[in-house]
């Protein structure tokens, strides 16, 4: 992602940041009507702004009940 800087204001610099992610989602149909998802995942970015970096590990479950 490259962000352009407003050419009005001077203190402000254009970044580049590179994000990745990576996940695996499992889902499981014990009924007909019930589903289970399960995902895990990670996410990191480097940046060329101070302080931007950052990594992140996801886990989410969830539980579908249909008619």
């Amino acid at each position: 992602r490259d962000y352009l800087a407003d050419p009005t204001l001077l203190l402000v610099q254009s970044r580049t940041d590179w994000v990745r992610t990576a996940a695996l989602k499992l889902s499981y149909r014990p009924l007909r009507s019930v589903t289970l998802d399960m995902l895990l995942g990670r996410q990191t970015r480097s940046s060329t702004f101070p302080l931007a970096d950052y990594e992140v590990d996801i886990a989410h479950v969830a539980v579908r009940i249909g008619i």
